[in-house]
């Protein structure tokens, strides 16, 4: 994948960032920066008229997919060493900044996925007139592909590369005008690597020089508004004429663009483009590509001790992959930074980034969520830790990978973390205290299955990739252990429950059987949250699992009989997820909603053909889990200040965000009418949208109308290759509406009961025997769901609600002129943010 760092920054804010020349960059993560980012100094000793600043931390942590597959997952520890240092002046009309970084990994046990990644660079500028500046540098990396890259080689060792880069441009400013002209330059040099049995992967066709040159102008309209307009053009210039697919992958490219940029030069910076991007191929079998472009950036500073940043971005990025000319990433990013005291700071982040390539067809779809805590116990020292999770859903399903890495933090940093003589004001006391509960709940059982089929008589086997999943319904307790720091809150908490969720896939009589049920489950953790007025908190939770499960497996020995392999397996999980609670009754009482999703080790099962060949297929399972807690805090209740009543009365509306399961029972004849296939099929994704609606209380009751409409990227698959049946299906959004009758006990917080209807966009992809063909249908249910929302502020809340949608029934046309029936549902958790007009 293309690193394109500073191709914009340069024409929009004349300067460079190279800091993150370390990783090369595929949507949520550059993994050569696995969450070493000491420190983030910003005022270090001064030295010689140059301010200095220096961090090195080490992080000790766990990765369950390090090879980022979607079967046969490979776990492993890591040990991660970082440094930065760096030296700046800023004298009168010239300034300069030096700066080097570095990250260097070890696994306990896959030694050969090790890194030593290094960057080093400068960056200068000069007034050499009033309204004139110029300004320029230079920055080297020595890096790794992170094997989360679409274009990773799948060699016996991350592919190594350089990347030598350099900018220059100059800035004048004309009355209320402003112009910035600029280029870049970058020489990407890619290293070639071994395949795990030794036979060579040749990556030099992916050596490349990248030229970018272009300019911005813009106008103070006044207020802090600045409209501007911007065009820039690129050539990118390959060694080699063609590719290992024979490809001439050199090709030129524009981008122009009007936006609009907003500074209060207090708390909130904004800035928003419009335009379109274009990339001419040399190569006349190569695609050319064509988007519309948008951006979207913004840095919010509510008060000094918070910061929210987000963003959209469009680009288009190169590749290698056989038959693709690029592919077009659009980025969706937000971020918290908060300092809850001065000896203590928060982080938090969400990203969705979707990569459409243009000449093949396949898209990615990936989300990143990660969440981190650093504690300065001295000035100069800190620890924290991290949890990052990552998920890819393709629609080329053997591309899918969920991954989660934990970190754990102990650093130092020239710059102080703290000032202990500074006076803070009103620092916040700790109020620490313990509570239990019980809770109830109802989740999705998923699993990622990969084996062989075929191959009979000593036959080439072919392989089963498909998803499956169904719902059940889940008890248990829960206790734990928080502080409150002011409005915030820390703590660790512990659960235990059970389970009998499960799925099956029986194709009879006389066909293969197998499937996999749930038991019991143990969960520990941290949770950080905000607590509102009132009392209501909202959080986020990360922490272990370990979880029951069995495998029941029956495969037809030839004679008319089964050959069982059912095992069962207490398998571990890394479990993140979101929740809100309520305080109710006056006292210690509360009433939480919670939803976590659990990705787990991969295991295999064995077992013999009717000519008694070993075969084996591999299970991914995860769980996606809604559960209402009814708890109680211990010992003295904790002083909750008290506020007004909200009035949740009248008309509203808001932006919400979600992530569910959409899952099917497949019924349909096989073998020419012989067998009848019944099999639970699932799998989980993602959705966002608008809701709206009106609502009144009548003194503690409260009923109203409830209306949503959302895009979603839920994708489930079933491929038998090589010649079997491939099916795909896509939920693509869906629009619903419904009655809410709930209570509110106190004006505080408000419970409510949903039904309604949905009606949701599915679209089938189907190949099989030379029959392929699209279907798409429109599926109507009734819901039934509920949920808890909160007062934010006078007018804004914030809402979590569990959906059950029934879907009925839905045929599919199969080759040889038979039908399969799929009974599908779905179950969707959403957060919603709104306003009360």
């Amino acid at each position: 994948m293309t690193q394109r760092k500073g191709r914009i920054s340069v024409i929009a804010v004349g300067c460079l960032t190279a800091a993150a020349g370390l990783g090369v960059h595929f949507g949520p993560d550059a993994r050569a920066q696995d969450a070493v980012q000491p420190g983030d100094p910003t005022v270090g000793p001064t030295v010689s008229g140059f301010e200095v600043n220096g961090a090195i931390d080490l992080s000790i942590g766990f990765d369950d997919n390090v090879f980022a597959t979607r079967n046969d997952r490979v776990s492993d520890g890591l040990a991660v060493l970082g440094w930065s240092a760096s030296a700046e002046r800023d004298a009168t009309g010239r300034d300069l900044r030096i700066y080097a970084s570095g990250a260097h990994a070890r696994h306990f046990s896959e030694s050969d996925e090790n890194y030593d990644d290094v960057a080093l660079g400068t960056e200068a500028g000069f007034q050499a007139a009033p309204t004139w500046r110029l300004f320029g540098g230079l920055s080297f990396a020595r890096a790794h592909e992170s094997r989360e890259s679409p274009d990773d080689a799948a060699g016996q060792e991350p592919t190594t590369y350089t990347d030598i880069e350099a900018f220059a441009g100059s800035s004048t400013q004309i009355g209320r005008g402003s112009v910035r002209v600029g280029a870049t330059y970058s020489r990407l040099d890619y290293d070639d690597v071994s395949t795990a049995g030794g036979a060579p992967i040749d990556n030099d066709d992916r050596d490349r020089h990248e030229v970018t040159f272009g300019g911005r102008g813009g106008y103070d309209l006044g207020g802090g508004y600045e409209m501007f307009g911007q065009a820039l053009a690129d050539l990118r210039i390959y060694d080699d004429g063609a590719d290992d697919n024979g490809f001439d992958r050199d090709s030129q490219g524009y981008g122009v663009a009007v936006g609009l940029r907003y500074d209060n030069r207090r708390d909130l910076e904004l800035q928003a483009l419009v335009g379109y991007l274009h990339q001419t191929y040399d190569d006349a079998l190569l695609e050319n590509i064509g988007a519309l472009d948008i951006g979207l950036s913004g840095t919010w500073r509510p008060t000094g001790r918070t910061r929210v940043t987000g963003g959209i971005a469009r680009s288009i990025e190169e590749t290698t992959i056989n038959g693709a000319s690029g592919y077009v990433l659009t980025s969706y990013t937000l971020g918290l930074e908060q300092a809850v005291h001065p000896q203590i700071s928060l982080d938090t982040s969400v990203g969705f980034y979707t990569n459409r390539f243009v000449g093949i067809a396949r898209d990615d779809h990936v989300l990143g969520l990660s969440a981190g805590a650093r504690y300065f116990p001295m000035k100069h020292i800190f620890v924290g830790t991290s949890y990052e999770y990552l998920q890819r859903d393709s629609s080329d399903p053997n591309e899918d990978y969920d991954e989660n890495r934990v970190f754990l933090r102990v650093g130092a940093q020239l710059a102080p973390g703290y000032d202990p003589a500074f006076d803070y004001g009103d620092v916040p006391a700790f109020v620490p205290g313990t509570y239990a509960g019980v809770q109830v709940g109802y989740g999705n059982l998923g699993t990622e299955l990969e084996g062989q089929r075929g191959g009979a008589g000593g036959g080439v086997p072919g392989s089963l990739t498909a998803d499956f999943g169904d719902h059940g319904p889940e008890a248990g307790i829960f206790a734990g252990w928080g502080v409150d720091v002011g409005n915030w809150y820390l703590g660790l908490e512990a659960d235990a429950a059970h389970s009998t969720a499960d799925w099956d896939h029986a194709n009879l009589p006389g066909e293969r059987i197998f499937g996999v049920e749930r038991g019991t489950s143990v969960g520990f953790g941290p949770r950080f949250g905000y607590r509102l007025d009132g009392g209501n908190l909202v959080y986020g939770r990360f922490g272990l699992a370990l979880t029951e499960f069995g495998t029941d497996y029956a495969a037809p020995d030839g004679a008319g009989g089964y050959r069982t392999a059912s095992e069962d397996h207490w398998l571990p999980g890394l479990r993140f997820g979101l929740g809100t609670e309520a305080p109710v009754g006056g006292g210690g009482g509360f009433v939480r909603l919670d939803y976590s999703y659990t990705a787990y080790r991969d295991y295999d099962v064995h077992w013999l053909t009717p000519t008694s060949q070993l075969r084996r297929d591999n299970f991914a399972n995860d769980e996606s889990l809604m559960r209402l807690g009814f708890g109680w805090r211990l010992g003295a209740a904790r002083d909750i200040p008290a506020r007004p009543a909200s009035s949740f009365d009248g008309a509203y509306g808001g932006v919400l965000a979600g992530h569910g399961a959409l899952n099917s029972v497949e019924r349909g004849a096989r073998s020419g009418g012989a067998t009848t296939l019944t099999a639970d099929r699932g799998d989980t994704g993602v959705a966002g949208g608008f809701f709206g609606g009106y609502g009144k209380t009548f003194g503690n009751v409260y009923v109203g109308v409830d209306a949503s409409v959302e895009l979603a990227d839920v994708t489930r698959d079933n491929e038998r290759d090589p010649n079997g049946r491939v099916i795909s299906t896509d939920r693509r959004g869906s629009a619903g509406a419904g009655v809410r009758v709930g209570y509110t006990p106190d004006g505080n917080a408000l419970f409510y009961l949903r039904l309604g209807g949905t009606a949701s966009v599915v679209d089938t992809g189907y190949e099989a025997g030379g029959t392929v063909y699209d279907q798409t249908d429109t599926l109507t249910g009734v819901s039934v769901g509920g949920g808890i929302e909160i007062p934010a502020s006078d007018n804004a809340f914030v809402r979590m609600d569990y959906t059950y949608t029934d879907y009925g029934s839905y045929r599919l046309p199969q080759s040889g002129g038979n039908v399969d029936s799929f009974d599908t549902d779905e179950s969707i958790f959403r957060v919603g943010i709104g306003f009360r007009f």
